[in-house]
C-alpha cells in the first residue's frame, strides 16, 4: 500500500486515539504480571511421568482421593 492508500487509515487511528483520550481521561494500561510458580509445577508434574507414579502411590498411601 502507498503512503496516500494508508493516510485514511492513520487518521481514522488518531481521531479514535483522541477520542479514547477525551473518553477516559485517567486511563493507564496495568498489565497483570503472570504467575510461573503454579504454572512450572503443573508442567513439572505432567512432563515428569516418574513424578506422577510417585504423586499417585502416595495418595494412595495416604488414602487420598
Amino acid at each position: 500500500m502507498s503512503v496516500e492508500e494508508k493516510q485514511p487509515f492513520l487518521d481514522m487511528a488518531e481521531t479514535l486515539k483522541r477520542q479514547h483520550h477525551i473518553d477516559h481521561p485517567d486511563y493507564k494500561f496495568k498489565p497483570k504480571q503472570r504467575s510461573t510458580i503454579g504454572n512450572k509445577t503443573t508442567t513439572t508434574v505432567k512432563k515428569n511421568p516418574s513424578l506422577t507414579r510417585l504423586f499417585y502411590f502416595i495418595n494412595i498411601s495416604l488414602n487420598i482421593n
